[in-house]
């Protein structure tokens, strides 16, 4: 089969639209488009962008100015072409360019839309935006190839594009299918035939063995090719030198140390006279082991030679121009788009699946590595490979499915060590507040060879924050060393930089200045990782930041966004000493300070100037130290880290026939071991030294009751979810440095509250203490059980069964009623404040509309308002209301978040906001609810009538999980606050979509309604008139609902399960409502579509072309009666008939020469399609 112009329906319903002008101006039209330009004409920028022809056909010149252009059929006014000059001028039988590239400031004749390469549409419109001038409808159309107008009426495929001429190169009639296999790509235990065959008649199928693409030199398939274990075949592509330092040593090429293991790369190309080629790549292993030949996932890789080994094109060598020792000369070192060369991609789990296989651009990746015989692979997914996204989960421990891009990493400076330095380390420090690159080892074959373990990593850039962060990438600033752009500017770094050089920065209001540009909690995270590690290669070499473009907002709710530049961590191949023996006592705090590279060092030695600063950085190395390097904890990763890559070492070394054998593998190993062991006493002694400190101090801490509660130092938690604390952690000992001081916190864990601190036999009762550390010492946190937990309310929300959701409260709700486990409550005073105690709970109607109330607001929730009268409204006392009280239970989950909306329905003079507060228990004190920087969440009234603000979602805090009887508190309080002495009115606010839900927080605010569809029905959604199919659900529950619309339920309603016989309507649905034990009702519908599709490839037309006689037939296992109208070009009927499937009819009309289109309209659907007759006497 082969792609023809997709028959998309919706054209069909606006085909009467696009014909509707009496006077259609025939003779502007579209000529020629190109939906994927990678290489064929520039723009005025250079920019090689998505084009679209028009031609003139006319005596004279059109100006297109105020005509139309769209690639949206039901809004073709999407573009409107304006220029003052004379651009958009076509000229008398001529032709103008219109740049399809959604950037209109590069000028006139650029549209505000791109076009799509899998298909689209393209209209042009009269000024008048309602008479059509052309438009045309297009499916799939491949990179640089474009689709025209040939012989003034039919559309072909042109291979060779004709913009801004005539269309007279080879004309293609469609694309072809790729060919197909008998055999998917995968691992095989034994030899097999290949069949290959073609579903189109007439196709000549090439084929080659060796991953360069076929030409029209290559063999023709005639037979099954044998597929069989090639490792015994002599190495080809592993004998080309990657690099001329041979006689460097242990850095140089060397051959591979006997043949290399080898798989079969098939690639086939199907040809035929009048269609465009097309391309089929498959990859077999054939080993005895089959899936378990390797212990990592298979990563494929198939390119022509050329594409990495050609003297002067290849990228992989260093090149016919090569300057043996001036990097700069060798094809490897060469960057950008121009030596990014076009492959396949095919990826193997682990037991040796085929996941997926794509078209990719790759690149050399690295700095110093790109000269290693092995080198760092960087994979592109664009739409001129055919796919804009990598859709697979590359790291499964990760939230993503979808990448741009990625490294195939040969582990750096690294690679002949331990392959895998760099990921260690950064998955040491995975729980630091910075980000780190996900690691995944794969074994990578080229072009069938076996070239060893390459680590997939995530590649910084603006498609990583974007992924990660859900920000605009084009709306950051990255810049790496000093302060050179990757994206955006380094403006705002400038600022920085200023600020830091002209500012006492021992003032701790400047430090606290300093804290809105930069992330100083990242900044010691990050710097205290390089420090401990030795990371020699760095502060003047490997530093990346980046920030995203926003004024600092404190209040962001992913902090990310938050407009501080934060470091984040790559690149530290020189850690654990390696390259030093005597790494292990390397000063690394006066190499992160020294001035040898002022610019390097900058930020850390003002920052040093503020004893604030001074405190955190150094406690902070002291708890990484008593934490995740441990000894212990660090010897556990260097081992977990070498059982992984140990099984397939061997081979790897084998490969690049480096002079080194598994002891020394073991043995730089071994040296990491080392260094874990002595660094932490070497890295005290030198912050000793630096910081003039006396010496280290122990410090014990216990607690009454593992089980009660745990302690927080500094920033450590001592429990067994803190990495590199142990199971059972108390009594714990860490050490810490004399005169710097610390803190300690006790939490309380559920149903248990802080008793008090024995410190080396004294008694304290603050919860936080700060110490000054003058002596070791002995602390002991005490906790005892919270009696003032009381029995649970009897309507609390069981947040583990369903997500609370309060979404709308009616003002005819009767008198005294609450929503589900809500309460309104009034206070103890009159306009009550945050030290206002609840006196009550309101029992008043919702409907009243002066004095003091809570009102409903139906789809807006409730409002709340005190009045000065004392007297109030009956169920409401006067001036006393103080908001909504909630009861849930947060057993059963790990985590949860919260989300609201506050409003202010009239601003008056006296302030009130609404804060959240929360408490555990019915009884005590609450607590102010806070976001992740510690701000305090509320909604703060605005002078804006009708201003409204979504909070949230805030992750619930830690100390309320678990709990039988938690409350949330939305206080409806009086700031103190009165604007004005001439008015005492109070703020009317309101309160509404609150959301309480389990799991962790959400990037962005969730919509209450989504909430209610969490489940699944699962099934066939594309069905045939008159099939029966089933469908089921994951929801557990006590009663299923099934509706069934366009089709007959015939079993299974009440269980998870149902059959049902699909009717002739075109489109049908399965909808479900359940119900579980806690009143949750959720509903769920899946749409099914009736597939006529299938009529339109049964229809028979012969002649065709024709001299407007000729005979039709339409196939169908069904029978249906269409309506059947034979149109031109200018929407004009000439036939309008009823006919049947599976009967012949002769058409005899008397017509004048061109094309026409027969539309059949399925008249019990609706569903409609096109053929097209040509007319030609």
């Amino acid at each position: 089969m082969f792609f023809l112009i997709k028959q998309i329906t919706v054209f069909i319903f606006f085909l009467a639209f696009l014909l509707s002008s009496l006077k259609v101006q025939s003779q502007l039209y579209i000529n020629e488009i190109m939906a994927s330009n990678h290489s064929t004409i520039s723009d005025n920028t250079g920019a090689f962008e998505d084009w679209i022809e028009i031609y003139n056909n006319h005596t004279f010149d059109i100006n297109l100015n105020d005509y139309y252009i769209s690639d949206d059929i039901s809004n073709p006014q999407l573009h409107r072409l304006q220029s003052d000059s004379n651009e958009l001028i076509v000229p008398a039988e001529g032709f103008l360019l219109l740049w399809a590239s959604g950037d209109t400031s590069r000028g006139s004749k650029h549209t505000n839309f791109r076009l799509t390469i899998s298909g689209d549409f393209v209209i042009l419109t009269a000024p008048d935006g309602i008479t059509v001038i052309d438009s045309i409808l297009f499916g799939h159309v491949p990179t640089d190839i474009s689709y025209g107008r040939y012989q003034d009426s039919l559309w072909r495929y042109f291979q060779d594009p004709t913009p801004l001429a005539y269309n007279n190169t080879q004309a293609y009639s469609g694309i072809l299918d790729p060919a197909e296999l008998s055999h998917e790509s995968g691992f095989y235990n034994s030899d097999f035939q290949l069949t290959i065959t073609h579903p189109t008649p007439g196709v000549t199928l090439r084929y080659t063995l060796d991953g360069n693409r076929p030409d029209s030199l290559e063999a023709i398939y005639t037979n099954p090719i044998q597929i069989n274990n090639r490792s015994l075949e002599p190495n080809i592509y592993s004998m080309i030198p990657t690099n001329n330092w041979s006689h460097y040593g242990e850095w140089g090429w060397y051959e591979p140390d006997g043949l290399v293991a080898k798989g079969t790369i098939v690639r086939i190309k199907a040809s035929h006279p009048d269609m465009i080629s097309s391309d089929k790549e498959a990859s077999f292993f054939i080993f005895p082991e089959k899936e378990s030949r390797y212990s990592f996932p298979v990563i494929s890789i198939i390119t022509d030679g050329k594409n990495l080994f050609d003297d002067d094109y290849g990228i992989y060598v260093p090149g016919s121009n090569s300057v043996l020792w001036n990097q700069s000369t060798k094809n490897y070192a060469q960057r950008g788009i121009e030596w990014e060369r076009p492959g396949i991609m095919h990826f193997f789990s682990e037991n040796g699946d085929f996941e997926f296989g794509q078209g990719v651009g790759l690149r050399i990746h690295g700095g110093w590595s790109r000269n290693l015989p092995q080198k760092s692979l960087r994979l592109y997914a664009r739409n001129l490979y055919g796919q804009q996204n990598f859709e697979y989960p590359l790291f499964p421990d990760l939230p993503y499915s979808s990448y741009k891009r990625f490294i195939l990493r040969n582990s750096g400076n690294d690679w002949r060590s331990t392959m895998f330095r760099d990921a260690l380390v950064q998955s040491i420090v995975a729980q630091f507040n910075m980000d780190i690159q996900a690691y995944r080892p794969t074994i990578t074959f080229i072009n069938g060879e076996y070239w060893g373990i390459h680590n997939i990593r995530e590649r910084y850039d603006k498609h990583y924050f974007e992924r990660v962060y859900g920000v605009d990438p084009e709306n950051i600033d990255f810049l790496e060393n000093n302060s050179v752009v990757k994206e955006g500017d380094n403006l705002h770094y400038s600022n920085l930089i200023n600020y830091l050089n002209n500012n006492d920065i021992s003032n701790n209001s400047v430090y606290k200045s300093i804290n809105t540009l930069m992330d100083i909690d990242n900044f010691i995270d990050y710097n205290s990782t390089q420090i401990f590690f030795g990371n020699v290669d760095w502060p003047n070499n490997n530093v990346k930041f980046w920030r995203y473009r926003v004024p600092y907002d404190s209040t962001s709710i992913v902090p990310e966004r938050d407009g501080r530049f934060r470091w984040i961590l790559f690149d530290v191949d020189f850690s654990f000493g390696y390259y030093d023996p005597n790494g292990i006592y390397k000063n690394m705090i006066e190499w992160a300070t020294s001035k040898q590279y002022p610019w390097a060092t900058l930020i850390m030695r003002r920052l040093l100037e503020n004893e604030q600063f001074k405190i955190d950085f150094i406690n902070r190395m002291a708890d990484h130290m008593n934490s995740v390097f441990r000894y212990q904890h660090l010897s556990s990763k260097i081992d977990t880290f070498k059982e992984l890559v140990q099984p397939e070492i061997k081979e790897h070394f084998k490969r690049w026939g480096q002079p080194q054998t598994i002891a020394d593998w073991e043995q730089n190993i071994d040296s990491m071991l080392v260094f874990s062991e002595k660094r932490p006493n070497v890295h005290r002694q030198h912050i000793q030294d630096h910081f003039d400190i006396q010496k280290t101090l122990k410090v014990q801490l216990d607690v009454s009751d593992e089980s009660h509660g745990y302690i927080k130092i500094n920033s450590l938690n001592i429990n067994e979810n803190t990495a590199g604390i142990d199971k059972n952690p108390y009594p714990w000992e860490g050490i810490y440095f004399h005169k710097i001081p610390i803190k300690i916190t006790a939490i309380p864990i559920q149903n248990y509250k802080f008793s008090h601190w024995e410190i080396n036999g004294y008694k304290f009762y603050d919860r936080k203490i700060e110490l000054d550390m003058l002596n070791d010492f002995q602390a002991v946190a005490y906790f005892v059980k919270d009696n003032s937990i009381h029995q649970c309310h009897e309507s609390t929300s069981y947040i583990v069964r369903c997500p609370y959701i309060f979404t709308e409260w009616s003002a005819n709700a009767a008198s005294g009623t609450f929503p589900l486990a809500m309460e309104f409550v009034y206070m103890d005073e009159n306009d009550p404040g945050l030290d206002a105690e609840i006196a009550g709970y309101t029992n008043g109607s919702y409907n009243f509309n002066s004095r003091t109330r809570i009102t409903g607001l139906g789809n807006n929730g409730v409002g709340f308002i005190n009045t000065g009268n004392l007297e109030g409204n009956i169920g409401y006392p006067g001036r006393r209301i103080g908001g909504a009280l909630l009861n849930i239970n947060t057993t059963e989950i790990d985590a949860g978040y919260v989300q609201w909306t506050g409003g202010t329905l009239i601003p008056q003079s006296r302030v009130y906001n609404i804060r959240l507060q929360y408490r555990i228990g019915n009884n005590g004190p609450f607590i102010d609810f806070k976001d992740a920087h510690g701000n305090i969440v509320e909604y703060k009234r605005a002078n804006t009538e009708g201003h409204f603000e979504i909070m949230g979602p805030y992750p619930l805090p830690q100390d309320i999980i678990g709990h039988e009887c938690v409350q949330l508190f939305w206080r409806y309080y009086h700031t103190g606050e009165q604007l004005s002495s001439q008015s005492g009115q109070r703020d009317f606010l309101r309160l509404d979509d609150i959301i309480i839900a389990p799991g962790p927080r959400p990037v962005d605010p969730v919509d209450p309604k989504k909430l209610y569809t969490e489940f699944h029905i699962s099934g066939d959604e594309n069905v045939k008139p008159y099939s029966t199919e089933f469908y089921q659900t994951d929801q557990i529950a006590n009663s299923y609902n099934w509706i069934v619309y366009g089709g007959k339920l015939l079993n299974g309603q009440g269980t998870p399960e149902i059959e049902v016989k699909w009717n002739m309507k075109k489109y049908g649905q399965v909808k479900l409502l359940t119900n579980d034990n806690y009143k949750c009702s959720k509903s769920k519908a899946l749409t099914v579509y009736i597939d006529f599709s299938g009529e339109n490839k049964h229809v028979n037309i012969y002649p065709n072309p024709n001299n407007g006689q000729f005979f039709l037939e339409i196939l169908s296992d069904y029978e249906v009666d269409y309506e059947l109208r034979l149109i031109d070009l200018k929407g004009i009927t000439h036939l309008n008939k009823q006919i049947q499937t599976n009967y012949y009819y002769k058409i005899d009309e008397t017509l004048p020469n061109g094309l026409y289109f027969l539309n059949f309209t399925n008249k019990n659907t609706g569903y409609t399609f096109i053929r097209k007759v040509l007319v030609i006497k």
